[in-house]
């Protein structure tokens, strides 16, 4: 069906006279494309759609007609919408804006994938702790609400969703009675009710909405806040009971039974803790003088919900979170296995604590979990895994998921954060984000900033409340006080040794001394030293590929000839002795970060890694739209880093063996012959490679002995390789390059990500070309050289900018809403089409292959950029051709299997019955 001229709905698509407004599958809505019919309520229908723009589903709900012949309704209503649009919560679902399209009023929301609490509830009541879990959630999102000014008014299950990773997300805030009401009182017609049936006065009919209405609502008072704690009563009663406050068959019933009955406590499971029965009682006083005064304090009685309360019988207390004996651990964690593969749990023999356990855990369907072992951690006292992921809208958070739990839990407040890690006691994180070291109680939804930390490499926290960290790339670790400070050196570069940086710390048992790998990389791996936080270098106590990580009651379990091993180690003297024994199940699970360890660790020994099931790739040609074209009859392996030759018949790329290759070469391929030519023989991992602009040579960086370097050589692989430049720094890639002049990115202590000018004539010398104290990528120039783009993450999330090259004058901002925003993504695109009419990167969800039209003469002008197609997530290298009419990609030869954690009970066990 052809669009409407601007944008605009064709009138033929819209039924007339329908006051539900039903679209069918196609329409378009401005830039929104309805996909399907999701429900209605008396707000209107609600439509999946799909926003061309940013590449992203969305939720659309058409308002009643009413709303548009009531002058003063739609003013009020667009008045509130405003006002939810600035509500930032992670369990609220946000709106995106107002829609008018040829009179119509449409909602554009946040499309939340899950199931509603109603429906969860329909199969039956939830256990206590989940029921409190999910509540206190729901708490948290009405209180920032309430403390905006907005009221619910139609707090419901079936106004939450659980998403499949576990988060909590309520929808419809504050649209309720946004067409009436508000502070002069509520409409007294319960038909009105905001999601009431027309028919809803008939005898015979259940009631939804109606039947969370507070006594003040249901008389049609003036109603405020409290009004929504009522509500919030009555679904965290519904929730431990499986059934509905009050019930009844007409609207008279109901409304009686609201106003004259007490709530049935006798229907509450004999093991709701004391302070929900309480909490309870507050929330559904009659009188709202005498109800509970703010949502906040339900939210804080509900994290607290477990703890004994003062007075109460031993026997009524549930068990503190202290921690628990092994023996339940581990038979709870069994019960999460056993449960997964449906199996019944038998009795646990008397032995099982000294028995080896191996648990896998599937990670949450929909979400991108972090392949950066960092990524993932497990708290000292072994009960509850933390790990990073991103959503579908390309927002990366931290989730904590029990041991003994199916769920995970999004915690609010974490956006951005990677390498997450403990307090000594279990209750608080620290986490790196936009630029910050912060930290949080679990039970919190904000964070309290600590120090700058632009591009962090590990941080640990000891007992005495001292984080140690890495702020940067380079140089060497810091410390600062937990509370905040100004932060001071922990560690010494060994100059005399070559040492760049230190990473990735991890306190010992005394909690005075910690271990710590040191960069560069020698011939036999990194030296891990141990330090103290009086800044004087300790021991070498161990080379290998990665760092070790130190387990208890005494043990170092490291990455040695791709096998993870274990060695006893005495944390008083430092020093490593016995034979080394493997580990067995677990295995290499390196990610991008030099020096990163291979395992966590609890303090009793469990261990946990991210298992990174990598597949093999192949390389596929795909059409703007992203269909198939052709895959390149090559040799399954490691393919990334694709580039293509100037001219579009080449490619080249790097390449390993295997789908967990750990040494990559440079190769060019002959698109229409599929014969590849490998490039480079004497590196160990290869980076980057690139085309000079004639096509006759390939640039690379290489990893050697004597450090990292740029090398060039003759694109049909014959001659030797020629070092291009010594360059001062041990990370560094080419990215773009005129005639006379390469770019490339590097990484520095204290400026991050910069992007570097090496002139190709003369002496050679490289200079800062950008930067600054912000992240500096992707520099491209445009192919007359006149412009240069980059992406660079000074506003708090990546942009894309464009400045005049040579001069670095006449910046402007190409993209409003984020490129590649997560600055570990794997997936980057900076290019241009030949002509320089046409620029491609990809979209804020990290996926999208977005296009933007540009000129590029003495003055640069850009249009509306616009969506080509969406990547599937194993990708992880793509290119656009000279002509942008096809695209490069390397693809998993077979379907992405589901990440999973892999835990390790008790493998001491075994090591002691191999000796």
């Amino acid at each position: 069906m052809p669009l409407a001229r601007d944008g605009q709905m064709e009138s033929r698509r819209v039924p007339s006279g329908d006051p539900r407004m039903t679209l069918r599958s196609g329409t378009r809505l401005g830039s929104y494309e309805i996909l399907s019919h999701i429900g209605a309520g008396g707000m209107g229908e609600v439509y999946r759609a799909r926003d061309s723009r940013l590449g992203r589903d969305v939720a659309i709900k058409s308002l009643p007609e009413e709303f548009a012949q009531d002058a003063d309704r739609l003013a009020r209503f667009e008045r509130e919408a405003r006002l939810l649009a600035s509500l930032s919560h992670s369990n609220i679902a946000a709106i995106h804006g107002v829609e008018e399209v040829e009179s119509r009023r449409y909602l554009v929301l946040e499309f939340v994938e899950g199931e509603t609490l109603a429906a969860r509830l329909a199969r039956g009541p939830l256990p206590v702790d989940e029921a409190v879990e999910i509540c206190r959630d729901i708490a948290a999102a009405v209180e920032a609400a309430h403390e905006n000014g907005v009221v619910h008014r139609d707090l419901k299950p079936g106004n939450v969703i659980i998403t499949p990773s576990g988060q909590v997300k309520v929808l419809d805030f504050g649209l309720a009675t946004s067409g009436g009401g508000g502070a002069r009182g509520s409409d007294p017609n319960l038909t009105h009710s905001p999601t009431l049936s027309h028919h809803a006065t008939r005898a015979g009919v259940i009631l939804g909405t109606a039947a969370y209405m507070s006594p003040e609502q249901a008389r049609g008072r003036a109603v405020d806040r409290r009004t929504d704690i009522w509500s919030f009563g009555c679904v965290l009663y519904e929730c431990l009971t499986g059934q509905a406050l009050f019930q009844g068959e007409t609207v008279s019933d109901l409304i009686a039974r609201i106003l004259e009955r007490e709530p049935d406590w006798a229907s509450l499971p004999a093991n709701t803790p004391p302070r929900v029965r309480e909490l309870l009682k507050r929330c559904l006083r009659k009188d709202p003088k005498e109800r509970l005064r703010d949502i906040g304090d339900a939210r804080l009685e509900l994290m607290d919900a477990f703890a004994p309360v003062a007075g109460a019988g031993a026997a009524a207390a549930p068990a503190t979170k202290g921690r628990a004996p092994r023996l339940p651990w581990v038979i709870a964690a069994a019960m999460l296995v056993l449960a997964v593969a449906g199996f019944a749990l038998r009795p646990a023999p008397k032995n099982v604590a000294q028995k080896t356990m191996r648990l896998s855990i599937s990670l949450p369907a929909g979400l991108e979990v972090s392949t950066e072992v960092p990524d993932v951690t497990i708290s000292p006292d072994g009960e509850t895994i933390l790990f990073a992921a991103m959503d579908s809208s390309g927002t990366t958070r931290l989730y904590a998921r029990p041991i003994g739990a199916q769920t995970a839990r999004a915690i609010p407040g974490t956006e951005e954060a990677a390498i997450p890690f403990w307090s000594p006691d279990s209750r608080q994180i620290a986490f790196f984000a936009n630029g910050k070291l912060k930290r949080m109680a679990l039970t919190d939804d904000r964070a309290q900033v600590i120090a700058d930390a632009p591009n962090a490499r590990g941080g640990a926290w000891s007992p005495g409340d001292v984080i140690v960290y890495q702020p940067n790339a380079s140089g060497p670790l810091l410390q600062v006080p937990a509370s905040g400070g100004t932060p001071r050196p922990a560690t010494t570069l060994d100059e005399n040794n070559g040492e760049t940086a230190h990473r990735f710390p991890q306190f010992l048992p005394d909690g005075e001394h910690f271990i710590y790998v040191c960069l560069p990389e020698k011939k036999d791996g990194l030296d891990t030293r141990v330090g103290t936080l009086d800044a004087v270098a300790g021991p070498v106590i161990f080379t290998s590929p990665l760092r070790p990580t130190y387990v208890a009651p005494g043990y170092l379990v490291y990455y040695q000839n791709q096998s993870v091993m274990a060695q006893p180690f005495d944390p008083k003297t430092f020093k490593v002795h016995g034979t080394p024994q493997v580990v067995r199940d677990l295995g290499d699970a390196t990610g991008n970060y030099s020096g990163s360890f291979l395992v966590g660790a609890s303090d009793d020994g469990t261990l946990i890694q991210r298992e990174i099931r990598s597949n093999l790739t192949r390389v596929s040609l795909l059409d703007r739209a992203g269909r198939p074209m052709r895959t390149l009859p090559l040799q399954p392996g490691s393919y990334a880093e694709l580039r293509f030759s100037p001219d579009g018949k080449r490619i080249a790329f790097t390449y390993g063996e295997g789908a967990a290759a750990t040494r990559a070469f440079t190769w060019v391929a002959d698109i229409a012959r599929a014969v590849t030519t490998r490039i480079e023989f004497n590196g160990n991992f290869d980076a980057g490679p690139m085309w000079t602009p004639d096509g006759s040579r390939i640039i690379w960086g290489s990893h050697r002995e004597a450090g990292r370097n740029l090398y060039w050589k003759s694109s049909d692989g014959s001659g030797e390789d020629e070092l291009l430049a010594d360059v001062p720094n041990i990370f560094n890639d080419p990215e773009t390059m005129t005639k006379d002049v390469l770019l490339y990115r590097s990484l520095s202590g204290e400026t991050s990500e910069d992007v570097w000018e090496l002139p190709l004539t003369g002496d050679r010398t490289p200079k800062p070309l950008l930067h600054t104290r912000f992240n500096e990528v992707d520099p491209s120039l445009s192919p007359n050289g006149r412009w240069l783009a980059y992406r660079s993450d000074e506003s708090g999330r990546y942009e894309v900018y464009v400045v005049a090259y040579p001069s670095l004058t006449g910046r402007v901002r190409l993209t409003t809403d984020g490129a590649s925003p997560d600055w570990r993504s794997t997936v980057t695109l900076s290019a241009w089409r030949e002509d320089g009419r046409e620029f491609y990167y990809i979209g804020p969800d990290a996926r999208t292959v977005m296009a933007m039209p540009v000129e590029t003469g003495n003055t640069f002008t850009f249009g509306t950029a616009r969506p080509l197609f969406r990547l599937a997530r194993e990708v992880v290298s793509v290119d656009a051709a000279p002509d942008g009419q096809s695209f490069i990609v390397s693809l998993p030869v077979q379907a992405e299997n589901r990440s999973i954690l892999n835990l390790v009970i008790n493998w001491q066990s075994e090591l002691a019955s191999s000796k």
